[in-house]
C-alpha cells in the first residue's frame, strides 16, 4: 500500500465538507482497481473502513452515492469484503433504499447493479437470498420492460445499464433460484422484450452487439434447465415472440445461438415452441459454409462441432418435411463423402479421428431416417451406397485373405487366457506382420471402444462443462461474467476449464459497464480433449491424452463406424421393392471383409452381427441373378480355402464367413422362385448370361436333383462345355474351376490314386529266375542292341514269349531273336521287373507306359495290371497328367484314360497348378477328346441324381 492511499484512507475517519468527501472518494475509487490494487483492498478490509463506504451510501448527494458504489463494486470482488458487507455491515437493505430513492437516475442504478451483481458472484446466499426475499428483482424487471418499451434514442435507461442488470441477473441465476425466476418473476418476459428491441435494431444498423451478447449469454443460462417455462416466457413476451428472433442473431453469435436452440429443443413440446426451419436455413446459408467446405475436405474439431450441430437440428420434426431434407440431405451426404481420410500414421492421427467421428455422426443421422421411407429414398438418389462402401473399403485392405500371415488358434486361445489373469486388466499386444505392415492384434481381437456420442432424443449440442448425469437443477452459482460455461463455473479440475480474469474496474472515464476480459467459446488451438465435453452426446472419457490412446482409439472409432454403417444399410435393406444398388458386388465384399475387426469376446461387434446384414440383402430373390453375373460368387468361394490350415485364426475366420454367406446363397437359389429363375434364364437367356449363370450354379446350388434339371435338363452342362470348346481363357479358367468344384464337392467322385490297388502281379512267385541261366535267349532290336534273358523264366512266365520260344515259330529254335518297334529301355525295364528288380522305382513316366503297351502285347496281363496300378497310384500328378492321357489315346489302348481326366477335376492342389495341367492337356491336339471325355464322366454321375 502506498503512503498516498495511506493519507486517502486515514482522511475518511475525520469530518469534511461534501465537496471534500467527493474528492477522498473520487481519489479512492483510483487506487481500488481489481485485480491492480488488491493490496489497497486488503488494507480496507483489514481496517474495516468498508462501513465509511456503505454509511455514506444515505447521503443526499448523488455524486457521493455514485461514487461510493463504484468502489463498492470493486471492494465486492474481494470475498472477505463481499462477506463483511452482507453478513456483518448488512449493506443489502442499503442498496434497496438506493435503488428506491434513485430509481430514475441511470448512472446510480447501473453502478448498484454492478455491486449487486459482484457481491452474488462471491456469495451465494446473497443471490438467494435476493431472489427469495428483496424486491430487487421486481425493480431490475421493471427497469428491463421500461427500456423494451421506449422509442430509441429516448432511452430513461443507458445500454451499459441494462448490460449491468442483465449481467446482475446472471449472478442471481443458479439451481435454487432459476425456477422462481422463472415462475414467480416471468424475468425472462422482461429479457425478452428488450431482446426483440435490440434485435430489430441490431437487425438494421448492427448496434448493441454487447448488450445482445449478454443476452444470449444469460439465455443460454436459462437454457440448460430443462424448464419448459423459459419457452413459454420467451414465447409470450409483451413484444411478440423472442423465440423468432433467435435465427436473426445466428451471425452475431452462432455457436451460443446454437447452443440455446439444441438445449431447448430436448423440452420442447410442440414444433411451433422453436423456429426449427428457419434457424436451419439461417445456419445452413450463412454460418455453415464459413466453416465447413466439403470441396475443400479439410475438417477441424470446430468442424465436427458444427456437423454435430446440423445433425442435431436435423434430428427435430419441424425440419422432416420434402423441403427441408432436399436441403439438408443432400448436404450431409456430400460432407460424408468427403469424409475419407483414414490414414492411421502418427503425423494424422488427431485429424483421422476427427474424421472417423464426424463420419460415425452423420451416418447415425442418417438412420434416424428409418421409419421415413421418402426420407431413404432421398438418401438413396444421393448416391449414398456408393460412399458406404467407400468407407468400408478404407477401412480394410484389397483381398485381405490371401496376405496374412498364418496365426495360430491355439497360440490365441492361450493369449486369452493369460489376458484374462492380467490384475491390470490390460490386453497383451501381439504384433504380426500384415500386408507389409505392423498391425495390432487388437484389430482382430481387443475392443478398445473409444466412449462415443450416446444417441438420445435429449442431447444436447455444443460442449458444455458440466457432467452428463447432473440434474437440471443442480448447478453452482454463475459469476458476473460472460465466461462461456452461461450459468455454471467450470471445476477446477476440469481439462476444459479456464484462467479467466473475472475482474470489474472503473476507469477516470467511468462506465458502468465492467472491463472484464471476455474467454474464448472456442479457442483456436482446441484439443481433443475438448470433444469429451458433448453432455448427453458423449460419454466422458479417461483421463489419458491423445497421444498415448490415439491408435487404441482410432481402432474403437474403426469399429463404431462399421456399426453405425450397417445399422443404416439395415434400414436400406427393409425398404420395398428393394433397394438395386444393395445388390452390388463390392457392398456385400466391403462388409465381409470388414469382419476382419470382429473379436471373438464382444457381444456387439461380432462376426454374427455383420452376416445379418449380408444375409438379409441376400434373403430378397431380386439380387441373386445380378450377383450371379459378377465374380462375388467365386471370390466368396475362395474365402473357403485354408491358406494354411485349419490352425490358423484367419484362414479359419474367414472360412466361417465365407460358408454363411454362401448357405445363404444357397437357400435362396433352391428356393422355388430361385431355381425357376435360374432355370428360365438358363433356357431364354443371352449365350453370356448363360455362361456366367451355369458357373455360379455350381457354387450355390447343392440339391442334387435340382442340379440334375439345371445342368442336364436346362442345358448347363452343354454350356459350360462350350466355353471348354472355346478360346475365352478366362471363361476357360472359370469353367475348368466350376466343374473341379462340381466333380470334387456335388458330384463326389474320387480320386483315382486313392483308388488304386495292388492287382494281378504278384512279386512273390515261387519260380524265380536262375542266377545262372543255361538256356539264354538274345533279343535284338531295331537299333542293334541286344539284350539276354533266361528263355526258361520268360517260357513261364508269359504266353506270348511260351509261343514264341518252344511253339512251331521258326523263333523256337534260334538263340538270336528280332523284335521290332521295341525300344531297348522299355524291353530292359520289363525284364527287370520280371527278375524282381525294383527298377519301377527308378524308371521314368514314358518308360513305364511303355512297359504297360509291350506287357499287354506280350500278354503279360498280371503285369500289366500291376504296372498300370503302381502308375496310377504312385506317379499320377498334375505335371505327368497330359503325358498319360496322350499315351492314352496314341497307343490305342485307353489305360488311364478316364482317371486321368478324373484326377484332373478332383485332385487337391492350388488352381495355378490345375490351369497349367488342363492347359497342357488341351495343347495336346486332343482337345475334342478331352471335353468329351470330361462330359461322359460329368454326365455318367449326374445321371445318378435322376429321380
Amino acid at each position: 500500500m502506498n503512503s498516498h492511499f495511506g493519507d486517502l484512507h486515514k482522511a475518511l475517519a475525520n469530518e469534511q465538507s461534501s465537496k471534500s468527501i467527493y474528492k477522498v472518494l473520487y481519489n479512492i475509487r483510483k487506487e481500488v482497481e481489481w485485480p491492480k490494487n488488491k493490496e489497497n483492498i486488503k488494507k480496507i478490509h483489514e481496517e474495516g473502513t468498508i462501513i465509511y463506504f456503505i454509511n455514506n451510501l444515505q447521503s443526499s448527494h448523488k455524486h457521493i452515492v455514485d461514487l461510493c458504489l463504484s468502489i463498492l463494486g470493486n471492494l465486492f470482488l474481494d470475498k472477505n469484503c463481499a462477506e463483511d458487507a452482507f453478513l456483518k455491515y448488512e449493506v443489502l437493505p442499503v442498496l434497496i433504499k438506493v435503488l428506491k430513492r434513485y430509481a430514475k437516475e441511470d448512472s446510480i442504478i447501473g453502478r448498484s447493479y454492478k455491486a449487486i451483481g459482484n457481491l452474488c458472484q462471491q456469495l451465494n446466499d446473497c443471490a438467494i437470498t435476493i431472489v427469495h426475499e428483496s424486491p430487487i428483482i421486481i425493480q431490475l424487471s421493471e427497469v428491463l420492460e421500461s427500456f423494451s418499451n421506449e422509442a430509441e434514442g429516448n432511452n430513461l435507461y443507458s445500454e451499459a445499464t441494462i448490460t449491468m442488470a442483465i449481467r446482475a441477473l446472471r449472478c442471481f441465476t443458479n439451481s435454487s433460484t432459476a425456477r422462481i425466476l422463472t415462475e414467480r418473476y416471468q424475468i425472462l418476459s422482461a429479457i425478452g422484450g428488450v431482446l426483440i428491441k435490440l434485435c430489430n435494431e441490431w437487425t438494421q444498423n448492427k448496434t448493441h452487439e454487447k448488450l445482445l451478447e449478454n443476452i444470449i449469454d444469460i439465455l443460454y443460462g436459462f437454457s440448460k434447465y430443462n424448464d419448459y417455462k423459459v419457452i413459454n416466457e420467451l414465447k409470450n413476451t409483451k413484444k411478440g415472440n423472442a423465440m423468432e428472433k433467435l435465427a436473426d442473431l445466428l451471425t452475431l453469435n452462432n455457436k451460443k445461438i446454437m447452443k440455446i436452440i439444441m438445449n431447448f429443443i430436448k423440452i420442447s413440446k410442440l414444433k411451433s415452441d422453436l423456429p426449427v426451419p428457419e434457424i436451419v436455413n439461417k445456419f445452413v446459408d450463412e454460418v455453415f459454409g464459413k466453416y465447413i467446405d466439403p470441396e475443400n475436405g479439410e475438417f477441424t474439431t470446430e468442424s465436427f462441432q458444427y456437423i454435430d450441430c446440423l445433425c442435431f437440428l436435423f434430428e427435430h420434426p419441424a425440419n422432416r418435411n420434402a423441403y427441408q431434407c432436399a436441403k439438408l440431405i443432400p448436404l450431409l451426404i456430400k460432407i460424408l463423402e468427403k469424409l475419407n481420410s483414414f490414414n492411421s500414421s502418427t503425423s494424422v492421427l488427431h485429424a483421422a479421428s476427427i474424421h472417423f467421428r464426424c463420419s460415425i455422426l452423420i451416418v447415425h443421422t442418417l438412420n434416424k431416417c428409418k421409419y421415413e421411407e421418402n426420407l431413404l429414398q432421398e438418401q438413396l438418389k444421393c448416391n449414398i451406397i456408393d460412399i458406404l462402401i467407400k468407407k468400408l473399403q478404407l477401412l480394410t485392405t484389397e483381398d485381405f485373405h490371401t496376405n496374412h500371415k498364418i496365426i495360430s488358434r491355439k497360440k490365441r486361445s492361450q493369449e486369452l487366457e493369460d489376458d484374462q489373469k492380467e490384475s491390470n486388466g490390460k490386453r497383451k499386444k501381439r504384433l504380426c506382420m500384415y500386408c507389409g505392415e505392423i498391425y495390432s492384434m487388437s484389430r482382430l481381437h481387443n475392443c478398445v471402444l473409444l466412449p462415443l456420442r450416446q444417441y438420445s432424443p435429449v442431447s444436447s449440442g455444443f460442449s458444455d462443462d458440466e457432467p452428463n448425469n447432473r440434474s437440471a437443477f443442480s448447478r453452482s452459482p454463475s459469476p458476473c461474467s460472460s465466461s462461456s460455461s452461461g450459468l455454471s463455473w467450470p471445476s477446477s479440475n476440469s481439462r476444459t476449464s479456464l484462467n479467466v480474469d473475472t475482474s470489474f474496474s472503473d476507469s477516470d472515464y467511468y462506465s458502468p459497464v465492467c472491463s472484464e476480459d471476455e474467454d474464448l467459446e472456442f479457442p483456436e488451438s482446441f484439443s481433443m480433449d475438448c470433444l469429451e465435453v458433448l453432455p448427453g452426446r458423449f460419454e466422458k472419457q479417461e483421463e489419458d491424452t491423445f497421444d498415448q490412446s490415439s491408435k487404441e482409439d482410432t481402432n474403437g472409432l474403426e469399429k463404431r463406424l462399421i456399426l453405425a454403417i450397417t445399422k443404416l444399410i439395415n434400414s436400406y435393406v427393409k425398404l420395398k421393392p428393394p433397394v438395386s444398388q444393395l445388390g452390388s458386388e463390392d457392398l456385400l465384399l466391403a462388409i465381409i471383409n470388414v469382419t476382419e475387426f470382429c473379436c471373438i469376446d464382444d457381444k456387439i461387434f461380432n462376426i454374427d452381427n455383420l452376416l445379418v446384414t449380408v444375409i438379409a440383402i441376400l434373403h430378397s430373390h431380386v439380387y441373386l441373378l445380378p450377383l450371379m453375373k459378377t465374380s462375388f460368387i467365386e471370390r466368396i468361394s475362395k474365402l473357403t480355402e485354408y491358406i494354411h490350415s485349419i490352425d490358423c485364426e484367419i484362414c479359419f475366420h474367414f472360412n466361417l464367413v465365407a460358408k454363411a454367406v454362401l448357405s445363404g446363397l444357397t437357400g435362396i437359389a433352391e428356393s422355388p422362385v430361385g431355381k425357376g429363375n435360374l432355370a428360365h434364364e438358363l433356357l431364354r437367356g443371352s449365350d453370356e448370361f448363360r455362361t456366367q449363370l451355369v458357373l455360379s450354379i455350381i457354387y450355390v446350388v447343392e440339391n442334387k436333383p435340382i442340379l440334375f434339371k439345371l445342368l442336364l435338363n436346362c442345358g448347363g452342362l452343354n454350356t459350360i462345355m462350350s466355353v471348354l470348346r472355346g478360346d475365352s481363357i478366362l471363361y476357360k479358367n472359370q469353367s475348368i474351376k466350376c466343374i473341379s468344384i462340381l466333380a470334387c464337392k456335388r458330384l463326389k467322385i474320387k480320386n483315382p490314386k486313392s483308388m488304386a490297388i495292388k492287382l494281378g502281379f504278384d512279386l512273390k512267385d515261387p519260380i524265380k529266375p536262375s542266377e545262372n541261366p543255361v538256356n539264354i535267349v538274345t533279343f535284338k532290336l531295331d537299333d542293334g542292341i541286344c539284350i539276354k534273358a533266361d528263355r526258361d523264366y520268360l517260357t513261364n512266365k508269359s504266353d506270348y514269349f511260351n509261343r514264341l520260344l518252344t511253339g512251331h515259330f521258326k523263333e523256337s529254335s534260334e538263340d538270336e531273336i528280332y523284335l521290332h518297334n521295341v525300344k531297348s529301355q522299355t524291353l530292359k525295364c520289363l525284364l527287370k521287373i520280371l527278375t524282381y528288380k525294383d527298377i519301377w522305382y527308378k524308371a521314368d513316366i514314358d518308360t513305364l507306359l511303355d512297359v504297360i503297351a509291350l506287357s499287354d502285347e506280350y500278354l503279360m496281363n498280371d503285369l500289366n495290371c500291376f504296372v498300370t496300378n503302381y502308375v496310377e497310384k504312385h506317379r499320377m500328378n498334375y505335371i505327368t497328367v497330359p503325358t498319360i492321357y496322350r499315351w492314352s489315346l496314341e497307343s490305342g489302348l485307353n489305360f488311364l484314360r478316364v482317371e486321368s481326366i478324373a484326377y484332373a477335376l478332383v485332385v487337391q492342389i492350388p488352381d495355378v497348378d490345375r490351369f497349367k495341367m488342363f492347359d497342357s492337356l488341351f495343347a495336346l491336339g486332343y482337345s475334342d477328346e478331352v471335353v468329351d471325355d470330361i462330359e461322359k464322366l460329368l454326365f455318367r454321375y449326374l445321371n445318378s441324381f435322376q429321380k
